[in-house]
């Protein structure tokens, strides 16, 4: 907040100096010129200082930008590899479905072919094969 209010002060003192210099060379007879000249350099430096601070600001705030473009990419780069990694997840889980299906389409056309039989040893284990 302080920096806030002296990028609102600064200038204002820097207008008081230019007019106090306007006046003192108008109203001061001897040394008037002299006492302008010194209010001028001295507002002349506070503009100088106020814009340096000013133009360092904006290039602290382009950095803090360019940090906050790179951090973004970043992120939306690991969500692309995570979602590269969920579809190639799930195509493997597609594929061992698929294969389970075949498993299960097997040992019910073999179960269709023996009706009236039930569930030997070697049925259960081929049911516990199936994952």
């Amino acid at each position: 907040m302080l920096t806030t209010l002296w990028g609102y002060i600064m200038p204002i003192i820097g207008v008081v100096l230019v007019v106090a210099a306007a006046a003192a060379f108008v109203y001061v007879p001897i040394f008037g010129r002299w006492i302008a000249a010194a209010l001028l350099v001295v507002a002349a430096g506070l503009f100088a200082f106020d814009e340096g601070y000013r133009v360092r600001g904006s290039m602290d705030q382009s950095a803090a930008l360019k940090a906050d473009i790179v951090e973004l990419q970043r992120q939306a780069d690991a969500s692309k590899a995570v979602a590269e990694n969920a579809a190639a997840a799930e195509r493997a889980a597609e594929a061992t479905a698929a294969a389970n299906q075949q498993k299960v389409d097997v040992y019910v056309n073999n179960l269709a072919k023996n009706p009236g039989c039930s569930l030997s040893d070697d049925d259960v284990q081929r049911l516990l094969d199936i994952k």
